[in-house]
């Protein structure tokens, strides 16, 4: 239910649904745009949910200046290899460990293994 990509420039994009941070975005920009399309529901009295799901390609901004050469996607999570010395990174559902982090809280940003 979502896709990341990666560019010929090897940056990160992805789109679908993102309610347990599966794309990776930054959570200050989400919520930004939470807040934004809350202000516009308000001024102009359109009564819509507002979803966790991006309907356009957004840039993973973590990995600003470093390259993704890889990435691959689970049900609920997302992993990537970034930089020169290819770290792995993981996001999304904790769930039964696959983020590999020995935590179990959900992680809306990506973080090194």
């Amino acid at each position: 239910m979502f896709t990341l990509f990666i560019t010929d420039e090897n940056e990160l994009y992805g789109c679908g649904i993102n309610d347990l941070g599966q794309l990776g975005l930054d959570t200050y920009l989400e919520e930004m745009q939470v807040a934004a399309m809350q202000r516009a529901i308000q001024t102009h009295g359109v009564r819509k949910i507002v979803t966790s799901d991006v309907t356009v390609p957004s840039r993973v901004i973590c990995f600003e200046n470093m390259k993704v050469s890889s990435i691959a996607c689970g049900e609920n999570h997302s992993l990537a290899l970034v930089g020169e010395d290819k770290s792995l990174w993981a996001w999304g559902m904790f769930k039964n460990g696959q983020l590999g982090l020995g935590e179990v809280t959900l992680k809306m940003n990506p973080r090194p293994i």
